[in-house]
Parts: C-alpha cells; structure tokens; sequence
C-alpha cells in the first residue's frame, strides 16, 4: 500500500528511472547527474500526479535559507497596501517562500521590525513605504538583507525598488487640468514624496499665466481638509486642486463642502492612488492609477532573483488617469 505521502522511491518506481534522479531534479540539485528535459518533464508530472510537494525544511537546511520574507508595512491601512500584499503573496503561491508580515508606525519600530527579521533569519526584506530617506537609513543598518522597497528607491547596493513613476503622474495630473482649462491650481503635496512633474509640467505654462499654488501637509484626511480650507481661503481663485493622494483629494471636496464651494462647478479636485475611497466620495473622485498588485508582484520576483544571485533592479510603473464626477472644466463654470 503506497503511503499517504509520496516519497522520492514511489515517484522513482512510477517514472522508471533511479531515486538519485528523481532526487535531482525536484531538488534542483547540479551536478555530474543530469535528467533530459523529456526525463525531467515526465519525473514533475509523475510527481505532480502523486500530490508530491517539497519538504521545505530539509530544503532550508540543505541551502541554508529559511524561505521566509519579512514584508514590512509603514502604514498597513492604507487602502492600496493590500492589493500590493496581494501581487507578492501570489508570486510566491507556487515557490517555496512564505511571507512573514509586519506594520511599522515609526522610525523605531520599523527598527524593531527589521531586528525581529534578523532573528527569524529571513532570507530577505520587502519594505512598503515612500519615505526613501526613512528606508535608505534602517535598511542600511542590515546590509545582510537583499531588500526590495516598494514606493520609493533609497540609494544602496543591496536594495531593489518597485514604484510608481511619480514624477509621471505628476505631468498627467497637470496635462488634465491645463487642457480642461484650470490656471489656477492648488497642489495639496504629501510630506512624503510629491509628484515632481506637475510642478515641472506648470512652469511650461507660465506664459499663459498658469499658477501652482502649494501647500505641503502630512498625508492624514483631517490634516488635509484643513490644509485645503487654509488654501483656498488664502487662494479663492484656485479652481482646481490635485493632491498626490486619494486620502487628500477626499480631504479637499471636504474642504470645498465647508467653504460652500461645489465640486465640480466650482471647484475640481483629483488625486493619485485610484483606491476605493474615489467610489465612496461625494461627488466620486477622479485619481491616478497606479498598478498595485503588480508592484507587489514585480517586488517578490525581483527578490526571488536577487536571492538566486540576480542584479539589484528598479522598475517605476506608469500612472493612467481615471475620469469621474470630481473633475470639472472650467469653461462650464
């Protein structure tokens, strides 16, 4: 009677061919046995038939890796995390890694986290967040860890980066309001990391008196709405706002709510994430998309490889802007 689990001699007896090979190629061993690619695709069918899976542990021992990830997260809230979360748990679904999750609120415990890392001895680090300055700082303290940031690209040799391309967004985000007529815009900016381009894409237009008016704040709905009602009370000839988060764009339709201002006829409004909370405002929100469970994905593979001695790489996605009742044009004003 065969056992509830099938063992290499089983999958060997069924393949006709010895326990050594068999052993070679579901092992990915190298060395003076090698298997055709006929022998090879008929040994994983036989062993795929047989319900064979790899016993992680022995594999660990023998290559000296844990096959855990520590995957960090500095705000695991937000509305687009999860579906990064999402892209990375399904390219590991068929491989041998697991992920080890955790949230970091602070700079010391995103210190904290990477110590409980080392401990668990992860193979590698995949870190959330936008802060590079943040991430370049504490990744640099463990240069053991091949890393892999997700949202921003801090500069060091053991560390990989996932993002979107911001400074793109940012020249979308422009292009749309200048072409509907806007020129004179409010840019509510995430402290941490704003869109490059939109300022740049703006000063192209300065001849046909096109004005940005800043405001910096922290990325919080609160802290945007009153942000929003400080630039607009200081600026009533804003008639259109982009904030470089979904969170702040909600936060300024508050603001025009409060200040008697309509969105769109009086005021129109566009963030960056194209998250849920675009459906759930009033009128709904016109964002950039940016690919998240790709960059997850992209995250996890680039890992994989560095892992199995490939390069650092840094890949930026590009945005797409997704129209909805928030973004108005000026000529129906």
């Amino acid at each position: 009677m065969r056992s509830s689990y099938p063992t290499l001699k089983e999958i060997s007896a069924e393949a006709g061919v010895s326990i050594a090979l068999v052993s070679v190629v579901l092992n990915g061993k190298k060395g003076r046995i090698m298997a055709s690619e006929q022998t090879k695709a008929k040994i994983l069918a036989v062993a795929k038939s047989l319900g064979y899976e790899p016993n992680r542990n022995a594999r660990g021992l023998r290559m000296q890796r844990s096959f855990l990830i520590g995957v960090s997260v500095y705000n695991i809230s937000s509305s687009f995390v999860p579906e990064i979360l999402s892209g990375i748990e399904s390219e590991f679904l068929h491989t041998s890694y697991s992920m080890l999750l955790g949230a970091h609120r602070n700079h010391e415990e995103l210190r904290e986290r990477l110590e409980v890392f080392r401990r668990r001895r992860v193979d590698g680090v995949i870190l959330i967040s936008t802060n590079h300055r943040v991430c370049e700082k504490y990744l640099g303290q463990f240069p053991d860890f091949p890393a892999v940031t997700v949202g921003c690209a801090p500069d060091l040799p053991h560390c990989s980066s996932v993002m979107s391309d911001r400074h793109e967004i940012g020249s979308i985000a422009a292009a749309a309001l200048v072409a509907r007529g806007h020129c004179n815009i409010g840019y509510l900016c995430n402290d941490y990391g704003n869109c490059g381009g939109f300022q740049d894409y703006l000063n192209l237009y300065r001849q046909q008196q096109c004005n940005c008016f800043r405001l910096e704040c922290k990325n919080y709905f609160d802290v945007g709405v009153d942000a929003a009602v400080k630039l607009l009370t200081a600026h009533p000839e804003i008639s259109a706002v982009f904030a470089d988060s979904d969170v702040l764009g909600a936060a300024a339709i508050q603001a025009a709510v409060k200040l008697g201002r309509r969105v769109p006829q009086d005021l129109a409004v566009l963030g960056v994430d194209d998250s849920m909370l675009c459906r759930l405002t009033v009128p709904q929100l016109s964002s950039i998309n940016q690919p998240k469970r790709e960059q997850g994905s992209a995250a996890a593979r680039i890992l994989m490889q560095m892992l199995d001695g490939g390069k650092v790489e840094h890949i930026a996605f590009p945005g797409k802007l997704v129209c909805r009742e928030s973004l108005g044009d000026i000529k129906s004003l």
